[in-house]
């Protein structure tokens, strides 16, 4: 997912440093992967209760985002890394389409229109620029997509406002950090025995 914010979920070093001791294969790798998602399951519960869900629905890229859409796309996403390690995010792929979570968990830019009080977004995010169309009347021109240049004039003409931001996921890991660790030890100490037993016989 390009436009996301993640939390990573991990065991403690010296136990990874453990694991890093055994036989690198590819079981050793699906266990722990298996391992870590369940340990992250407390910290999707609690960014699944901690995420706002809109009351109406919203149009952006050609379709309709219902409330709850964010909600249902927060979960465990595995990380491509050499050490097995997953995310606890937005996914926005397949059935997902969490694609602007991070907008909701960092807040984003929005522009007023110059001549409705309504919203009109245009969200951006590192160098990729979003914008979500408001369903709402207001002036045609004000929804599009903005350039550099134009929000800059209309950042100039006191137009443009940031929304608030939600950090859901941060809120989820600090009240969880706690459980993930202890999970994290235990599971991974008996996993770390197995793998001992196997190479020992």
């Amino acid at each position: 997912m390009s436009n996301s914010v993640k939390v990573d979920v991990q065991g403690f070093q010296e136990l990874a440093n453990k694991v890093k001791e055994l036989a690198d294969d590819k079981d050793k790798r699906k266990e722990s992967i298996a391992i870590l998602r369940q340990i992250a399951k407390p910290t999707v519960n609690a960014a699944q209760s901690n995420v706002p869900v809109s009351k109406e629905k919203h149009y952006s890229r050609g379709k309709w985002i219902m409330p709850g859409t964010l909600k249902k796309s927060l979960g465990v996403i595995n990380v491509r890394s050499k050490n097995p390690t997953v995310a606890v995010g937005a996914r926005a792929k397949r059935k997902y389409d969490g694609w602007y979570g991070a907008f909701v968990h960092e807040g984003h830019e929005y522009f007023t229109s110059a001549t409705s009080k309504r919203k009109s977004f245009s969200m951006i995010r590192r160098k990729r620029n979003v914008s979500v169309i408001n369903t709402r009347k207001g002036s045609a021109l004000n929804k599009g997509r903005k350039g550099k240049k134009e929000r800059a004039s209309l950042r100039q003409m006191g137009r443009a406002q940031m929304t608030k931001a939600q950090p859901f996921l941060t809120q989820a890991y600090e009240q969880t950090k706690g459980q993930v660790t202890t999970d994290a030890e235990k599971k991974f100490a008996a996993f770390i025995q197995r793998r001992i037993n196997k190479l020992s016989r």
